[in-house]
């Protein structure tokens, strides 16, 4: 059966198999359904819920595509999932059983742990536990990088929050002081205006014989109080300082089926900080059942040389196992990324030493260290949170030999700089790593002169980012004269694309191609996109898949003889009327107006300048007509395009002019024309897209 899972990046879940969800107003329109399950919504509050500003006039037609579309997912292979969505005025109708629904269960385990608190903290601190497990990140974490900021999502954290404390309450009660310190440090940390979870780390504290550390806390949340927003703090949390001054004796007792557990601390207390790390935790041994101790002197020296090249520091190795931080704030990128880097380079570099002789595996995540004031992560005197340990631990038992995996939070932050593959077949929220440095793949394919346009490559991959996550054309005109290295640039970030992104590629011939400006290929494009239509489609079933989608978009039956009239010849599914190409004109503009793309799309065209009015008034339109559409469209040309249109990129939100300079004559090169006139590429298993690494040119 089907489960949704909105703690965290938003997953359909049909049989152990993740569904594919569309576009990101599909998916938010279900998100938002689903927070309202059983209960009819407006469509005046869904338009408002997917659209906070700029309405498109198209709305009301992006929704009912929306609707459409996960009515075709919650029937896939034509069976009822378990939840039906029906039109009930005055909008919409999502049935379900909540237990279905990852939001529900969570708030359910949250009452019952709360509500046992005072009598049973042992079971309310299973079913808080259980409660917490739920979360895999913020919520809807992959709609929020989109600017969905719903009033629902502020209240669902908060209610986080609330079962954090409740869960900490029962650790307190059952004598585990010490065990939760970590965790209440990391929180205070990230919430230090609620004075509750403050009152339960000093009190953790004090318990621990850490008197001194538990006053500093409450000068820290009075100083932040009386900062922000110019309060003392509240009369409990008064109260328990002054206990701990008095040293009050009810302030150690517990409860009365509570065990205590002792927990190692550091040696020291004063003066320490609480921080993030990107950590990794690698398994390399022997083949051979029998320890080779040359063998693990060489994974030690080997991991100590990487991680100290990635600006890492190797805190502990013991055995076979190495674990390794990387401080967030050094050079080089975040300490995630950077240790994702230093597993693939140990890898690399044991595979050429001893092939045959060991086996590797890596896991990565995002985790907490206590640090003494003057020192820096990974230093003796620091100490890794057990959480921590226990995740990268929990993560590497189920890493396949050879593989690197990291958790979702690490995924998220390093997505931009490595190629992942989601991990499948397991409860764990895992990704695989395929390239730990894409980028550096393809700089090295080239010759001498291969970072001669890094910064430009790296500029057009961040663009790429941004139509991704916010679902927004972009219009990129790469301008230079003959020799500055145009089609090369369009050429390597085409093989870029194409071998690293989730994402439909076309790249257009030139436009002096005796063939034909591509109008018409991008036309068809974008169609069989939004309709769903497969170059293996018979024209029986592409004509149908079209009928289907054109049904939403046409408001009478006769409106839908006349638009599809007009489209099938952009499609190849009649022969093209000289005499109609007004009315096709027409109709494309007004599909284009309307039409969801599953993917994001990149659309290269090389001698812009040298296209027809048609082709330029087409790109125009391209990025113009909507703000709502994952659409890159990368141009090269001479600067006599802007001679013959000056307009050309001014004024407009979503265009970016890339001008480009002579290159040194030792280090041009001509285009290798490696990429396919016409290619589209999917790998739905990951999502890689580059941060700039050069400031960003003027955009219009």
């Amino acid at each position: 059966m089907v489960r949704f899972n909105l703690l965290g990046p938003m997953e359909v879940i049909l049989d152990g198999t993740q569904m594919p969800l569309g576009g990101a107003k599909q998916r938010a329109t279900l998100a938002f359904l689903l927070m309202n399950p059983n209960r009819v919504v407006a469509t005046s509050q869904l338009l408002r819920a997917l659209w906070t500003e700029d309405m498109p006039k198209s709305a009301r037609k992006i929704l009912q595509n929306a609707i459409w579309g996960l009515r075709s997912l919650l029937t896939a292979d034509g069976e009822d999932n378990g939840a039906v969505l029906v039109t009930q005025a005055p909008g919409y109708l999502l049935q379900l059983d909540p237990e279905k629904i990852d939001v529900h269960v969570f708030l359910r385990l949250a009452k019952q742990g709360r509500a046992l608190l005072p009598t049973d903290p042992d079971e309310a601190a299973r079913l808080l536990r259980e409660a917490l497990a739920l979360w895999q990140g913020p919520a809807l974490a992959d709609l929020v990088e989109t600017g969905i900021a719903w009033p629902e999502l502020t209240s669902l954290q908060n209610a986080r929050l609330d079962a954090m404390e409740d869960f900490f309450d029962a650790e307190l009660a059952r004598g585990r002081h010490q065990a939760t310190i970590d965790q209440l440090e990391l929180m205070v940390e990230n919430e230090p205006l609620r004075e509750r979870s403050c009152g339960q780390l000093m009190l953790a504290l004090y318990r621990s014989g850490r008197q001194a550390d538990a006053l500093r806390v409450y000068g820290r949340v009075r100083a932040a109080l009386v900062s922000e927003l110019g309060l003392e703090p509240g009369r409990e949390l008064q109260t328990l300082q002054s206990a701990i001054l008095s040293h009050d004796p009810t302030l150690t007792r517990l409860s009365r089926s509570a065990a205590p557990v002792v927990v190692e601390q550091p040696a020291t207390s004063i003066g320490r900080y609480t921080t993030e790390v990107g950590v990794v935790m690698i398994k390399a041994q022997p083949s051979d059942t029998l320890a080779d101790h040359d063998l693990l002197d060489l994974v030690a020296r080997v991991a100590r040389e990487q991680v100290e090249h990635f600006g890492g520091t190797v805190a502990a190795s013991i055995g076979s196992v190495s674990l390794a931080l990387f401080d967030q704030h050094e050079a080089g990128g975040a300490g995630e990324l950077r240790a994702v880097r230093a597993a693939a380079a140990i890898n690399d570099r044991l595979v050429g030493a001893a092939r045959h002789a060991l086996t590797f595996q890596a896991a990565v995540t995002v985790g907490t260290v206590l640090v003494p004031d003057g020192s820096r992560p990974g230093d003796p005197a620091s100490t890794v949170s057990r959480a921590t340990l226990a995740d990268c631990e929990n993560l590497l038992t189920h890493v396949p030999i050879g593989e690197i995996w990291v958790s979702e939070r690490a995924r998220r932050s390093t997505a931009s700089a490595v190629a992942y593959q989601r991990v499948t077949g397991t409860s764990l929220s895992a990704w695989r790593v395929l390239d730990a440095d894409p980028f550096r793949h393809d700089r090295d394919a080239t010759d001498s002169g291969d970072d001669r346009r890094k910064h430009e490559l790296d500029l057009l991959g961040g663009l790429l980012g941004l139509v991704h996550v916010r679902d927004q054309p972009h219009l990129v005109t790469l301008v230079g004269a003959p020799g500055t290295g145009k089609s090369r640039l369009v050429d390597d970030f085409a093989r870029l694309v194409a071998e690293n992104q989730a994402v439909d590629l076309l790249r257009l011939p030139s436009p002096a191609d005796p063939f034909g400006d591509g109008i018409r290929t991008v036309q068809a494009r974008i169609i069989a996109a939004h309709c769903g239509i497969h170059p293996e489609d018979t024209p029986p079933a592409a004509d149908a898949k079209l009928g289907e989608a054109v049904a939403q978009l046409a408001g009478t039956p006769g409106d839908m003889n006349y638009v599809m009239s007009a489209l099938r010849p952009l499609i190849g599914l009649e022969k093209p009327d000289p005499g109609a190409e007004p009315r096709s004109r027409e109709m494309w503009r007004r599909f284009l107006r309307q039409a969801e793309l599953p993917n994001p799309m990149v659309i290269l065209l090389d001698d812009l300048h040298r296209g027809s009015d048609e082709l330029l008034d087409m790109v125009d339109d391209l990025t113009d007509c909507r703000r709502d559409l994952p659409l890159l469209v990368v141009a090269a040309t001479r600067p006599n395009l802007l001679e013959r249109r000056p307009e050309w990129g001014l004024g407009k939100h979503h265009a970016t002019t890339i001008t480009l300079n002579a290159l040194p004559k030792t280090t041009a090169r001509k285009p290798t024309g490696r990429t396919a006139a016409c290619h589209s590429h999917h790998l739905h298993n990951s999502v890689r897209v580059p941060l700039p690494e050069a400031p960003m040119p003027h955009s219009a």
